[in-house]
């Protein structure tokens, strides 16, 4: 029996696509980041980013590397275990639901009028599958 636990792609495959899916969503966010100051600059009637990169392609990717590299500040309340999983806990269920719901689209595809179109029917459909 060839496949995974994923289904009947090999698990290769599936890794290869878990990746595509990351880099996507990462260099998604990179650009809206880069998009927006560059909207609110032209708002403020300055230049906006412009420094790293070709037209300041990479001041998202040089922020985040700032922010990562930056000294972690953990409150002495805190409880440090949930403090230090809070981002995991948030972010890797909003990377489950996207990869779900755009994958599922060609399940539907037959039976659904739009349903790749429209987000909040997907969610609806799936939530009422699950009961």
């Amino acid at each position: 029996m060839s496949g995974t636990l994923f289904g009947t792609d090999p698990f290769w495959l599936v890794v290869l696509k878990a990746l595509a899916l990351f880099v996507f969503l990462l260099v998604s966010v990179i650009f809206t980041i880069w998009l927006e100051r560059r909207v609110v600059a032209r708002m403020q009637m300055r230049l906006g980013p412009n420094r790293v990169g070709p037209f300041g392609l990479l001041q998202g990717l040089v922020d985040g590397v700032k922010i990562a590299l930056k000294q972690d500040i953990i409150p002495k309340a805190a409880d440090k275990p949930v403090f230090l999983l809070a981002p995991l806990i948030a972010a890797i269920p909003a990377y489950i639901a996207y990869n779900k719901f755009s994958t599922d689209a060609g399940k539907y595809a037959g039976r659904l009028e739009g349903f790749a179109d429209d987000l909040s029917t997907a969610i609806q459909r799936r939530l009422a599958e699950r009961g």
